[in-house]
């Protein structure tokens, strides 16, 4: 059995899931920076997009939302990292030698370590820039805008709202 066949399979929806060992994937959108929280005891999860409603649940995280391609499985998927994991991918945005501006123009490896508590990652870049092809191209289109994504569960999606059109919270 091709046991990393199978993990890929097993996490092939809209979200990005990483496994023990190495995910590889490319990141065809910029970030989104949203906050977090999620009640153990009700199973829930609040989602802010502005720091301003973050700062009201003492429980909340800070976020990163994109879209990226999981080459495990091909499919377009919706990733959500944390400040270890985005921390490293600044780094490579901001290095001479790997520097992108907007997207980079390679793929990238999140190495999983460990489980639970004792999770641990790290950002591999690729060593060479690869084009998308041209099926990936136009999926990246009409991928739907994460903003609008994340405003579906957001507690703060009308005060967000105000804020981007230039109006007071």
């Amino acid at each position: 059995m091709d046991y990393k066949k199978e993990q890929a399979e097993l996490s092939s929806g809209v979200y990005f899931k990483s496994h023990e060992g190495d995910n590889k994937f490319r990141m065809v959108s910029e970030p989104l920076k949203l906050w977090k929280s999620f009640d153990q005891a009700t199973k829930e999860a609040k989602v802010y997009l502005t720091e301003e409603a973050a700062k009201q649940d003492p429980k909340s995280k800070l976020r990163y939302a994109l879209w990226v391609i999981n080459r495990e499985t091909g499919k377009f998927q919706i990733a959500e990292f944390g400040v270890s994991v985005m921390s490293k991918i600044f780094k490579f945005a901001t290095s001479e030698e790997y520097g992108f501006e907007s997207v980079p123009a390679y793929d990238m490896t999140l190495v999983k370590t460990g489980s639970g508590m004792d999770t641990e990652y790290d950002v591999l870049a690729a060593r060479t820039n690869s084009d998308l092809n041209f099926h990936e191209q136009e999926a990246v289109r009409v991928l739907e805008p994460l903003v609008e994504w994340a405003k579906k569960d957001a507690e703060d999606a009308e005060a967000f709202t105000r804020m981007a059109q230039g109006q007071p919270f």
